[in-house]
């Protein structure tokens, strides 16, 4: 945490924690009954959503300066975090405390938490991506 100017500075830790802490939040919500299963795409777990694509979005007009390649490894890394700690989450929960997270049946909950990594990977890059793109249209008007 550096200050430059009187203005704060993120680095890409802070972008990962606000990730994480909404990934975490979202599962534990989910665990406690407060929010239904991700699968339902209620209002909450459509918030959480949108809060994590928000966090990926101002990361990517934030690090747009270092270029696209960093914009779609910082979307990847986003996104891997994000479903990681969910997926190890629905894990815990499903096999330990009879809880889903996910909230569908598949023969293979690991071959389903691979495919979310997989997929919610490109999105977050591919989100990235588009606000690295838009930022640096931006910026030359």
């Amino acid at each position: 945490m550096t200050k430059h100017n009187n203005q704060f500075q993120f680095s890409l830790i802070h972008f990962i924690l606000a990730v994480a802490i909404l990934s975490v939040i979202q599962s534990v919500l989910i665990i406690v009954d407060v929010l239904p299963t991700l699968a339902t795409y209620s209002a909450g777990t459509v918030l959480f959503s949108i809060l994590k694509l928000a966090v990926v979005i101002y990361a990517g007009f934030y690090y747009c300066g270092a270029g696209l390649k960093r914009s779609v490894l910082n979307g990847a890394l986003f996104g891997f975090v994000s479903t990681i700690i969910i997926a190890v989450l629905a894990y815990f929960s499903t096999n330990y405390l009879d809880k889903p997270i996910i909230g569908i049946s598949v023969p293979s909950l690991w071959l389903a938490m691979i495919i979310l990594i997989v997929e919610n990977v490109i999105l977050f890059s591919v989100v990235s991506l588009i606000s690295c793109l838009i930022s640096g249209r931006l910026k030359k008007k």
